[in-house]
């Protein structure tokens, strides 16, 4: 209706621009969409890429902190050890060293009472104790 009283140049100018134009809005509609499609799945696709590095990420890193506890572990063990050697060391010196000191210090009384000093003390208090009477459980 309209284009019965066009001129034939109009027509085929509207005709040629139809026939150019619907493939090409066709195609690029079309790949519009594929496009999107496509940058949409890489999108997706390098989030899971990122998502598979950081949980590797992750998990080295709490395979390196258990590690890490199994060498503070062994570390508090080593100590331990240690403290309980250095404190049996301790005790077996103090021992040997209260040992030596009895020792003197019998050996020390042993000379003292053996000594003619101390003989002639104890006569004399002997002799004082049986001068002055003194009973059994009083004062000296």
């Amino acid at each position: 209706m309209m284009f019965k009283n066009m001129k034939l140049g109009p027509k085929l100018l509207v005709a040629f621009l139809a026939v150019g134009v619907v493939p090409f809005a066709t195609i690029g509609l079309t790949s519009l969409f594929k496009a999107k499609s496509a940058l949409s799945l890489a999108a997706y696709n390098q989030l899971a890429g990122v998502r598979s590095i950081k949980k590797a990420q992750i998990e080295s890193f709490f395979s390196e902190r258990q590690a890490d506890m199994g060498v503070l572990l062994e570390t508090v063990t080593t100590l331990r050890h240690e403290a309980f050697n250095r404190l049996d060391a301790s005790h077996d010196i103090k021992k040997h060293q209260m040992v030596n000191y009895f020792e003197k210090a019998f050996l020390d009384m042993e000379m003292f009472a053996r000594s003619a000093d101390v003989h002639q003390l104890y006569a004399k208090l002997v002799g004082y104790h049986n001068d002055t009477h003194v009973q059994p459980d009083g004062s000296y």
